[in-house]
């Protein structure tokens, strides 16, 4: 089995519903980690729609540097969310050096503390959840996933302004 490169580690998941925690901490049981009793220390990324671009360049990591919590050692794998079409990145943290304790509510759950912040947070009147209202990165990004065509870059063609 192989050895965790941090001896106190916590398991995070930035899901949305529970399906997708079960679907990290499964992959996790997978990979021989999730044994009795300890806690994990791992982030799945992707589902705060800012999965795709390197972790220290997310507001939400950089939120987690802020807090002097957690620095990524390494990239465990991939964990596959279909019903989201994502993939979430799963990533082993370290707290050294952090001045809060490993059972501080904002590091064991750092994204509703991160979203509940910047007053982002949409409670799902049904079941009573926390959801993070994302913005998803870039605008050409944001507009592509929402399915509004891209803004034309440029000016328009002189033909175009005289027919209008």
């Amino acid at each position: 089995m192989n050895k965790l490169l941090s001896d106190k580690v916590l398991i995070y998941s930035v899901a949305y519903e529970p399906t997708v925690g079960q679907r990290i901490w499964a992959f996790l049981k997978k990979k021989g980690r999730a044994l009795g009793g300890e806690i994990y220390r791992y982030v799945a990324s992707s589902i705060i729609g800012e999965g795709r671009r390197p972790p220290k360049y997310t507001s939400f990591y950089r939120y987690l540097f802020y807090l002097k919590a957690l620095k990524v050692i390494r990239t465990v794998g991939k964990v596959k969310i279909p019903e989201k079409g994502v993939q979430a990145s799963v990533y082993e943290l370290t707290s050294e050096g952090s001045r809060m304790k490993i059972d501080d509510p904002r590091l064991i759950n750092p994204a509703a503390e991160y979203y509940r912040m910047k007053g982002c947070v949409w409670v799902d009147p049904a079941t009573g959840i926390e959801i993070p209202k994302v913005k998803l990165g870039k605008r050409r990004y944001r507009r592509r996933v929402l399915g509004i065509p891209p803004k034309s870059r440029g000016r328009p063609r002189k033909e175009e302004v005289q027919q209008s």
